[in-house]
């Protein structure tokens, strides 16, 4: 799973123009982040088919930036799925706060809500695609064993 930020609209810039950059990532070979770098704090973990990636934004400006999440995942034939997502804040007419105060609009709370039960679905078919690939090979096991009796 990775995640991207695209910086906000500046004047004078096409959105186009502007180029996502990789913020976090954790994958099998590297299973478990925590660094604080360009004024985020990421913390990610990869353990048991669950996957989480943790921003903590220090900058006004980060807070208005274009977020991708990106989950790669491959089933038992080889098939590579890949599912994406993006949260874009918008500025609130009025500076409420929420009871938390985060400051999130309803709009985006329940965006990150979306955000997870998709990802919480995804790692599910991960899941369920990665023990029937330990089936079939069990049984692959299981030929060559008797094979070799033989």
């Amino acid at each position: 799973m990775a995640i991207y930020k695209t910086d906000p609209d500046r004047p004078g810039t096409q959105r186009d123009s502007r180029k996502p950059f990789l913020v976090a990532s954790v994958n099998s070979q590297q299973p478990i982040l925590s660094r604080v770098a360009n004024a985020i704090k990421v913390d990610g973990r990869l353990e048991n088919y669950t996957t989480s990636i943790r921003l903590e934004l220090f900058k006004q400006e980060d807070c208005r930036a274009e977020f991708t999440c990106q989950l790669v995942a491959v089933d038992a034939q080889g098939r590579e799925l890949v599912r994406t997502s993006h949260l874009l804040q918008q500025p609130s007419s009025s500076a409420s706060h929420s009871a938390g105060g985060q400051g999130w609009t309803p709009a985006v709370v329940m965006h990150l809500v979306d955000l997870a039960q998709d990802l919480n679905t995804n790692m599910q078919l991960m899941r369920s695609a990665m023990d029937d690939f330990r089936n079939r090979l069990s049984g692959v096991e299981d030929k060559v064993a008797a094979l070799r009796k033989a």
